[in-house]
């Protein structure tokens, strides 16, 4: 998928600049609202996944420890671009979860287009958070049932 045009966004309350120098999606401000922003493939057999991947796409896989010590996170990379990420699912209460891809949509202010998407009939799975020098995200469940995260990226 093209990378959006840059444009400057309204900046969430919670945004941090970010210093990284990678060519992400998650760094680069030339994010825009309304528009798919990152991919998340969440499984219960993370070797599994990544083998299939490397053999069918060529994805390479860099590990990324999360926040508290709570495992690796994988990014995902493609020609040596990060594309998505990798989350394998070991907390017992995801067993019954079916492994599957979670679509990011970036939005101007999070918080504010989680109440409207609650009046418009969407379901907030957990409340909203941050992910450390990522974004503010929502998990949401729209009218329709499909789950999808709104981000606003920190700039």
């Amino acid at each position: 998928m093209a990378q959006a045009q840059p444009h400057t966004p309204k900046k969430s309350s919670t945004a941090r600049k970010s210093k990284s120098t990678d060519k992400s999606p998650l760094k680069e401000p030339g994010w825009s609202h309304g528009r798919f922003f990152w991919n998340e493939l969440m499984v219960h057999d993370l070797e599994r996944a990544k083998s299939f991947y490397k053999q069918t796409l060529g994805w390479t896989f860099d590990p990324m420890p999360m926040a508290g010590g709570e495992g690796t996170y994988w990014i995902i990379k493609s020609s040596g671009n990060m594309v998505g990420g990798i989350f394998e699912m070991t907390d017992p209460g995801m067993q019954h979860l079916p492994e599957g891809w979670m679509g990011y949509i970036a939005v101007d202010d999070v918080d504010a287009r989680v109440q409207l998407a609650l009046t418009a009939g969407a379901q907030l799975m957990m409340p909203v958070f941050d992910i450390p020098e990522v974004g503010r995200t929502a998990i949401l469940r729209e009218p329709g049932g499909a789950p999808i995260c709104w981000i606003t990226p920190v700039m």
